[in-house]
Formats: C-alpha cells, sequence, structure tokens
C-alpha cells in the first residue's frame, strides 16, 4: 500500500480533498434544513432562508473527472513502465554481446599465447639441433683425420685387395650378367601376365565407377526433389503464417473516414517469441494519416500475434502489406 502512495501521491491527496468537500457540504445542508424545521416563522416575519444541498449528479460528476484523470496517469504510467521493461532487456541483450565479444577476444589472445609460446619452442628446438650438428661436425672432423693417418699405412694392403678384388668382379660381372639375362626374361613374362592383370582390373574397377556414380546421381537428384518439397512446404506455411497475422490484424482495423479503396501499407512488425508486438513502423504508405494511424492501431490491437504452424518459421522482424479489402 504505502508503495501504491509513493507512486501516486496525487491521486491519493485529489481523493482525500475529494471526501472533505462531500463531508463539508453536508454537514453544511444538514445545519441549515435543521434550523429551518426548530424556528417557526413569526406572523408577518419574512420566510426563513432554506440551505439547497449541491447536486448529487454534480459531486459525481466531479468524481468521475478526478477518476478519469488518474486513469489516463495510470495508462501513462505503465506505457512508461513498458518502454522501461523495453529498454532494459535492449540494454541486457547489448551487455550479452558486449560479453560474447570479450570472451571471444579473449579466446583470440590465449591462442595467440599458445602460438608464441610454440614458436619460441621451435626456435629453441632450431638452436640445439644446431649445436648438435656442430657437435657432430666436429666429431666428425676429428674421426676425418684419424682415418687419414691411417690411410698411408693401408694403402698398400689397399691396392693389392683392390687388384684381387677386381679380378674376382669382373668373374662375378660376367656371371651376373648372364643371371641378369635370364632374370630379365623371366620378368619380361611376369610384366606381360601383371599387364593383362591390371587391364581387367582398371576394366572392372571403372565399370564399378560407373555404377557408383550413377547411384550417387539418384541419390543427389531424389536429395533435390526432397529439398525443393520441404522448400515448398516451408514456403506454403509462411505464407498461411503471414495469412494468418495479416487476417488478425484486419479483424482489429477500424476503417478511418477518409479511406479509400485501394489503400495499402507495407508494415514492419517487431515482435517478442510469444507473439508480443513490440514496435510498428510502416513504409510505401498510398493513405493519408489518418489510414497510416488506424493501420498501426490495429497492428498493436491484434498483439500478441499468431503463432507459426511450424516453430522455425518464426521470426523477430516481420514485413507484410497490409491492404483491406
Amino acid at each position: 500500500m504505502f508503495a501504491a502512495i509513493k507512486r501516486m501521491p496525487r491521486a491519493l491527496l485529489v481523493s482525500i480533498l475529494l471526501h472533505l468537500v462531500i463531508l463539508a457540504v453536508v454537514l453544511v445542508s444538514f445545519n441549515w434544513t435543521h434550523t429551518a424545521e426548530s424556528l417557526p416563522a413569526a406572523s408577518g416575519e419574512p420566510e426563513p432562508i432554506q440551505a439547497t444541498m449541491v447536486d448529487a449528479s454534480t459531486i459525481e460528476a466531479e468524481m468521475n473527472k478526478l477518476k478519469q484523470a488518474e486513469e489516463q496517469r495510470e495508462r501513462a504510467q505503465q506505457q512508461r513502465q513498458a518502454e522501461l521493461e523495453r529498454k532494459q532487456q535492449e540494454a541486457q541483450r547489448r551487455a550479452q554481446d558486449a560479453e560474447r565479444q570479450a570472451r571471444e577476444q579473449a579466446e583470440i589472445a590465449l591462442r595467440k599465447q599458445k602460438e608464441a609460446e610454440a614458436q619460441a619452442k621451435a626456435v629453441e628446438e632450431a638452436r640445439r639441433k644446431a649445436d648438435e650438428a656442430a657437435k657432430a661436425a666436429e666429431q666428425k672432423r676429428v674421426a676425418e683425420a684419424e682415418a687419414a693417418k691411417k690411410a698411408t699405412a693401408e694403402e698398400a694392403k689397399r691396392k693389392a685387395e683392390l687388384e684381387a678384388k677386381a679380378k674376382a668382379e669382373a668373374e662375378a660381372k660376367r656371371k651376373a650378367e648372364l643371371d641378369a639375362k635370364a632374370k630379365a626374361e623371366a620378368e619380361a613374362a611376369l610384366k606381360a601376365k601383371q599387364a593383362a592383370e591390371a587391364a581387367a582390373r582398371q576394366k572392372a574397377e571403372a565399370e564399378q565407377r560407373r555404377k557408383a556414380e550413377l547411384a550417387a546421381q539418384l541419390a543427389a537428384e531424389e536429395a533435390a526433389a526432397v529439398s525443393a518439397a520441404n522448400a515448398r512446404r516451408q514456403a506454403g506455411l509462411r505464407d498461411q503464417y503471414i495469412a494468418a497475422i495479416k487476417a488478425k490484424v484486419e479483424r482489429n482495423w477500424l476503417k478511418p473516414p477518409s479511406s479509400l479503396p485501394g489503400m495499402s501499407c507495407t508494415v514492419h512488425v517487431i515482435q517478442m517469441p510469444g507473439g508480443m508486438v513490440m514496435d510498428v513502423r510502416l513504409d510505401r504508405c498510398t493513405g493519408d494519416e489518418l489510414f497510416k494511424r488506424s493501420v498501426i492501431n490495429a497492428v498493436e490491437k491484434a498483439s500478441p500475434l499468431p503463432a507459426p504452424p511450424d516453430p522455425s518459421l518464426f521470426e523477430r522482424e516481420l514485413v507484410f502489406t497490409f491492404k483491406p479489402e
């Protein structure tokens, strides 16, 4: 109750003043009537003054005016409250978008940090490998120096071994040539056989590919037909949804005196998931201001708008043409 008093102090003050006026009028009327009845008029004296009670209809009219003014103030307060709630929802949505963007930026920064750490690790690994390579090169140089020392002593021995090896290699080469000839003939026969088998295998694979391509083509055509049917169904359901909205708007439309046949407007509506109309905007109107105002009133009275036959057809922003028959 205290919250209501704080919210509407003027209404409370008006109500108190009105009750005080009524009480004063009743008391004055009672005093005047009582005096007139208790004192009889003397012979030849003027008639006593009679007090007239304030007309109850006048008081009722004043009360109605005050009540109507209060109702208008309450409606204005409700409209302001609804606008405040809409702005709060919009601010909440913006805050959620800002939070999402901040989260995405944090993820990007974390990913870049990981990439930088990976690059630093790769640089360290490359430095380690370079050190190992330098160490291996030094070891190789030392080994080559040691080998060079031994080469002089082993040169004579190596020459003798080379001569014996050359003689053995010549004999082995002759034998290898004979073996290579026989092997080549066997390989030629094997390749001919393998070529025939490969040709048969390629032919079978080509036939399988042709069948697979044909099956894929048939499947694609069937999928396209199903997709087209679904698209036509969705389009029909959307047309049905828009028609239901237009029908409800037309039922709530009050034709203004200046309306002429053929007048129309393109209506832009922003709605909530439950169909509650949040905003109405007109575009490309052929009527006057009265016609435009009547269209906006009809859309607002039609809130909540009809639900779509398929939840996937719901659109927060709707556009349709209002053209009453």
